[in-house]
């Protein structure tokens, strides 16, 4: 078996279907759907090694995220690789959510696996129950996740009756003057006093 995330010195999501104790069982769930999964195409039916091995093909990688909480990729078509990255303390900050999104992003490497392309169609809805997922696009997640994808820098509204609060990543090239609150159009406050722009002098509202 071609293993591509032992080559980049990643684990396989197989892996950390067995630390979390339930590789046998998404297996296994896996092989009693197939003939159902299999209903998609009409020849060349998908064989449960094909799956076994797609998923030993899928590196797992933790990251930082700032608007979402995980993801599946198509690293390669012609040799069949993959990668599902998670957000960063995900596990410790929620683990009932993580293995929901991890079995969420598991979903879309087999409809990869199947079809060549994943959405959030019938088909990945289908899968996703089979695995055990919440089979939705999106959904609510906790306080406690939602503040490991808030981002670097923080502005807030001036205007005490407005709650409105900008988080991102990436220094904005403008200083805080120079942009509004998208609710009221109220000018905005550096909340945690780290910048947010290239420029340092202009980065507290006077």
């Amino acid at each position: 078996m071609n293993n591509y995330p032992s080559q980049v010195g990643t684990p396989t999501i197989l892996q950390i279907l067995e630390r979390e104790g339930i590789l046998l069982r998404t297996i296994n769930r896996l092989a009693d759907a197939l003939d159902e999964i299999n209903k998609v195409r009409r020849d060349n039916k998908l064989e449960m090694r094909e799956i076994v091995q797609g998923l030993a093909n899928t590196s797992y990688v933790e990251r930082k995220f700032t608007r979402r909480f995980g993801d599946a990729t198509i690293m390669s078509r012609s040799n069949q690789y993959y990668r599902i990255r998670m957000l960063k303390q995900y596990r410790e900050t929620d683990y009932n959510d993580y293995i929901d999104t991890l079995l969420h992003e598991l979903a879309h490497v087999v409809d990869f696996i199947l079809r060549g392309r994943s959405d959030h169609s019938k088909v990945w809805k289908y899968i996703a129950k089979v695995v055990g997922a919440t089979p939705t696009a999106t959904r609510k997640a906790s306080g406690a996740v939602k503040e490991l994808v808030a981002g670097k820098y923080k502005w807030g509204c001036s205007n005490e009756n407005c709650d409105m609060v900008h988080t991102f990543d990436r220094r904005k090239k403008k200083p805080i003057t120079s942009y509004w609150c998208n609710k009221c159009r109220s000018p905005l406050v550096d909340l945690n006093g780290n910048g947010g722009c290239k420029y340092r002098k202009h980065n507290t509202y006077a």
